[in-house]
Parts: structure tokens; sequence; C-alpha cells
């Protein structure tokens, strides 16, 4: 079996897994008798789903509406996740659990499809995106309209520009015109949030960021 696959196999076993600890158990956790869905019941999504454009930032922002929700009801999908050295939360929790969200809050609108970070040397072709490892985190289609969404966990201020410059040249291999940046930082203080995310033109792609809290 060609080692893409192998990879992809371990990998969507592992989301299944992930899945169960991780989201399902808070879907099915009541806390003052309301269920903790992914996005509001009378959701109609109008401001993502416009005309044939699809509006990665203001889906994102459901996903912040999510995680808030599930803390004011004392809830945390971060609870026994891994985390890096310095006790900050791996970059592969927020994808597999961004991921997750996604397909569950638009998975039967939208193709969302994980990255497959294999460094295998050969191509992987999907829905007409031809792309090696490292260059796409999750991308997402909406008939005919292909979007990407690159994840970064916070490390430092410094690093921002960087985050967004890669994001723009994957975009840019991809031939696309915009790209959105999903910032995991490890902060509740909305207005750092808000001073991270924005969106930025950079070599005639525009990056828009959103700094997700989590910890």
């Amino acid at each position: 079996m060609a080692p893409a696959i192998c990879f992809f196999l371990l990998w969507a076993q592992a989301l299944q897994i992930w899945c169960r600890r991780g989201l399902e158990p808070q879907e099915k956790t009541l806390r003052g008798g309301t269920l903790v869905t992914k996005k509001k019941p009378l959701d109609d999504l109008a401001d993502v789903f416009v005309g044939e454009t699809l509006k990665l930032p203001a889906l994102l922002q459901r996903y912040r509406d999510y995680l808030q929700r599930l803390e004011d009801r004392g809830l945390s999908p971060w609870q026994g996740q891994p985390r890096r050295s310095d006790l900050h939360l791996t970059e592969a929790v927020g994808h597999f659990h961004l991921y997750a969200w996604l397909r569950q809050a638009v998975g039967d609108q939208c193709l969302v499809s994980p990255e497959f970070p294999t460094g295998n040397p050969d191509e992987m072709v999907l829905s007409e995106f031809h792309w090696a490892s490292g260059k796409v985190d999750i991308f997402v289609q909406w008939g005919s309209t292909q979007d990407i969404i690159e994840i970064k966990s916070f490390e430092r201020q410094s690093k921002m520009k960087s985050y967004a410059e890669q994001a723009a040249h994957y975009a840019a291999s991809l031939g696309l015109s915009e790209v959105t940046l999903a910032i995991f930082v490890p902060t509740r203080e909305q207005e750092i949030l808000d001073q991270l995310s924005g969106a930025r033109e950079i070599d005639q792609v525009v990056v828009q960021v959103l700094a997700i809290g989590w910890g």
C-alpha cells in the first residue's frame, strides 16, 4: 500500500478517536438544559455563503462562538490534549478540532478535507487542487468555490508576519487570490484576539487572519 494511503488511513482512524474523545461528549452534555450545538439552530449562514462566494472568516467566527458557548457551560475541548514543551497546546490539536467542527457544522454543504502532512514527494490531487506536504491545512469546497484555511499555533508576535507570508505563498501556488489564516492563541482576552485579527494584502493575495483563543 502506498505510504500516502497508509498515512491517510491512520490519520482518519486517529481523527475518529479524537472526535469521540473531544467533540461527541460535549455535544451530548447538557448544562442547564441547553445542548451545546455546533452552530445556533436558526443560523442560516447567510454571511458565509454569499452569492457564489464562500466567506471563511465569517464561518470561523461561528467556531469561536461555539468555543465560547462551551466555556460558558464549563466545558473544555482542550483538557487532556497534547502540549508542547512550553505547555501550550500543539498545533495538531487545533487542526483536528477545527476540522472536526467544520465537518459537523457544514459538512452537508461543503467538502472539507485535511492536509496530508507526509513529506511524500509525489503530489496529491484533490478536487482540481494539486498540493504537496505542508502546503495546505484544511481545504473547503462549496460548489465551484475552493478555499483553504492555514492553521498556526501562536508562539510570539514577531512570527505573525511570517505566518501571513507563508499563507499567502501557499495560496498563490494554488492560484488563489485569498486565504484564511486561523491562529490559535493561548488567551481569552478579546482585545488581544481582535488586535491579531484582520485582513492584509501580501503579493496580491489577501490574507484574512482570525485569532482563536484556546488553552
